[in-house]
This record gives C-alpha cells, sequence and structure tokens, in this order.
C-alpha cells in the first residue's frame, strides 16, 4: 500500500527535469556555503533511489578505486590516538559524492553548463564587490566564492578555463560572448584573490589552451588577448593598488630569500626538507590521516610551525605513507585518462585542464582536508564522465 502511494506521488511529479538539474544547484550552493555538499550527497542518494526503478545498477571501475582508497586510508590510520576521523569522514564524502554523480545522467548538460558557469560568474563578481579586504601578510585581498581566498581562487580558475575554451570552441556568436563574458571576468577575480600558485596555474593554462589551439583558432586567440590587454588597463583604472601589487606577488614566486613579501615561500621549503628528511628516518610508519600537525611539533621549529607543510603529497607521505600516496596519485591519473577519453573535445580538455588546475594549486597548499573545493571539482568531473562509457 505505501509503495504504491510512493509510486503514484512519483508519476505525479515531474522527477526527470528536477534530477536534470540537481547536479548543478549541489554545485551553486556549495559556491555559497560549502557545508552544502552535506544536502547534496542526501539529495543524490535519493535521486538515484527514484531513478532506480529505471536503471540497471551497475559497478564502475572508478567505484572499486574509491572503495580501495577509502579501505587502505583507514587502515594506515588505525591505532592513532588522534586520527582525525571528522576529516576523514570529509575525503569519505568526497569520493562519494564523484561516484554518484557519475549514475545521474545529465540531458543536454552542454548548454546547462553555459548557463550554470554564466549565473556562478555573475554571482562571484557581485559576491566580490561586497566582500570583506581580508589582510594576509602584507597584502589585501578579496574573495568570491567557499568563504575563502584560496578556494575562490581555484573556483575563478575553473570559470575561466570553462569560458576560454567556450570562446575558442563554440558553436556560434552567443557562445563566443558567453565565454568572453566568463573568462574576462574570472580573471579580475583571479587578480584580486592575489594567490601566487592561481597566477602560476594562469600562466601555465593558458600557454596550453594558446599553443595547442594557435593554428586553429589563431584569430580568436588574437581578439582574446586585445580584449585582455584592454581589460587590464580597464582595471588599472579602478584597482589601482591591487593592480601595482599583482606585479609585486608575481615576483615573489620565484624568491627564496627571506623578505616579506616570499617569507612563506622561505617557510614551506624549510618545513618541506624538514618533513622529508622525518620520513627518510621512518619509511614504513603512518601517522593517520589529518594528523600532521600533532607529528610535526616533533621535528619542526615552533617558531615555523604550521597546520600543514602546505603541499598536499608531502602531507599524505607523513599521515597515510608512501603506498597510499602512490595509490591516491594513480587514482588521479586514471581520472584523468578517462577525462581524456570523453569523446566531446571541449568537455574533455575542460575536464583534463580543471584536475591539472588543483593539482598545480596542491603543490603549494592543502584542500584535500578543507573539502570545498574537492567537493566542487570532483563534482564537476562526476558530471563530466557521467556522459562517457568508460567510467
Amino acid at each position: 500500500m505505501i509503495k504504491q502511494v510512493f509510486n503514484d506521488t512519483l508519476r505525479k511529479i515531474n522527477t526527470e527535469r528536477i534530477i536534470q538539474i540537481i547536479p548543478f544547484l549541489i554545485l551553486f550552493g556549495i559556491l555559497i556555503e560549502p557545508k552544502v555538499y552535506n544536502i547534496g550527497l542526501f539529495s543524490i542518494i535519493i535521486v538515484l533511489i527514484i531513478e532506480r526503478r529505471k536503471n540497471k545498477f551497475e559497478v564502475y571501475k572508478v567505484d572499486v578505486f574509491s572503495l580501495l582508497l577509502i579501505a587502505s586510508f583507514l587502515l594506515s590510520s588505525i591505532g592513532e590516538n588522534q586520527f582525525s576521523k571528522r576529516e576523514f569522514f570529509q575525503f569519505i564524502k568526497i569520493l562519494l559524492l564523484l561516484i554518484l554523480s557519475l549514475r545521474i545522467n545529465v540531458k543536454n548538460f552542454k548548454n546547462k553548463m553555459k548557463y550554470f558557469f554564466l549565473i556562478s560568474t555573475i554571482y562571484g563578481v557581485l559576491r566580490l564587490l561586497i566582500s570583506p579586504m581580508v589582510l594576509t601578510g602584507d597584502t589585501i585581498r578579496r574573495y568570491a566564492y567557499l568563504k575563502y581566498i584560496m578556494d575562490s581562487s581555484i573556483v575563478s580558475l575553473v570559470n575561466y578555463i570553462y569560458g576560454t575554451l567556450l570562446f575558442l570552441k563554440g558553436e556560434n556568436i552567443k557562445d563566443k560572448i558567453l565565454g568572453v563574458i566568463i573568462s574576462i571576468s574570472s580573471i579580475g577575480m583571479i587578480i584580486l584573490s592575489s594567490v601566487r600558485a592561481s597566477f602560476l596555474s594562469f600562466f601555465i593554462i593558458s600557454l596550453f589552451i594558446f599553443f595547442t589551439e594557435f593554428k586553429k583558432q589563431y584569430k580568436k586567440i588574437i581578439v582574446f588577448l586585445i580584449l585582455f590587454s584592454i581589460f587590464l588597463l580597464f582595471f588599472k583604472n579602478i584597482y589601482i593598488n591591487e593592480y601595482n601589487k599583482l606585479f609585486y606577488r608575481l615576483k615573489s614566486i620565484v624568491e627564496v630569500e627571506k623578505k616579506p613579501a616570499n617569507e612563506s615561500n622561505v617557510v614551506r621549503l624549510e618545513v618541506w626538507r624538514k618533513t622529508i628528511s622525518e620520513f627518510n628516518e621512518n619509511k614504513l610508519k603512518t601517522y593517520g590521516y589529518g594528523n600532521y600537525r600533532r607529528i610535526s611539533i616533533k621535528f619542526i621549529e615552533r617558531d615555523i610551525i604550521l597546520t600543514h607543510p602546505h603541499n598536499e603529497y608531502i602531507t599524505l607521505l607523513m599521515e597515510v605513507g608512501i603506498f597510499n600516496l602512490i595509490l591516491w596519485v594513480l587514482f588521479k591519473i586514471y581520472l584523468f585518462n578517462l577525462l581524456y577519453k570523453i569523446k566531446d573535445r571541449m568537455m574533455s580538455l575542460f575536464g583534463m585542464l580543471i584536475l591539472i588546475n588543483l593539482e598545480i594549486h596542491n603543490l603549494f597548499d592543502l584542500y584535500i582536508h578543507r573539502r570545498g573545493v574537492y567537493v566542487y571539482i570532483f563534482l564537476l568531473i562526476g558530471i563530466l564522465l557521467s556522459e562517457s562509457k568508460e567510467r
């Protein structure tokens, strides 16, 4: 009786239309409030329960790989008195959202993505205008997404990648206009965030896009560079202080002499050196996921102590060991390979570049423990891979 009422209710509701927009509502919600990923996880589970009436449940390689990672990370952490269960459950949720989003078939998702990125860019610009200025070190910064400067900058770069590819590979003039708006607006958000890893990522990704597309799209690339130059002149007149700071921050990326502008460079190098040295003395020892801060007190001076060494790979090397670090890297390579095999060239390139963007940032900071950016990017990857036969 109850089952019959449930099925009759579902028939009256246009579940198909709701299902199609849920992934994008979750993505947008995460940009506003990172904790939305809990609601998102619950929503996708409900959607899949509804969809299971029509579709057969399949097990993909991504599922097996993800569950293997969870089990292996857990085994390496068992027995640690201060093993961070909260951060480990966040890690589980990141992978669960990925493997669940693979199963939602979003129809006509390319068009839906255009409007999602346009709306999220407009939100980011408006949010940036009213967001408080944050002083970190000697640099004033602003953020548009995820309530954190570094995370916001990565999301802005994701928007930039999508907008630039839409401009170069769009099917009509409307696509090109949308692409320019998204791309140029995102560049402004990246500059105002003033994150050096993002500047580096922007430079590498831009070179890659322009180099690989120059022969086929050289006219569009020239137009884009002209528009970019005009934007910089416009930006300079409005945000003169931020514009001047831009070159100051760019120069500090490669400096290792201890100065106020690049003191974090010196600290990072010292922490990396001491962490690797400690690992070399105890290669088989693991300290538990999310436990770096507690163990680092033993081998790093108190005046340079950090909550983490600002490098995902070095952090995981100490917390879960070399085997799990290799497993994690192989998992990302596998995702990259799946993205490469997507038939739609623009979506394939977009997926690969947002993963590269994340990994560039992972060399200089730690995002896996903070959940926001990883949830956002892995959910995007899941939506992209839902269109692929290989998962």
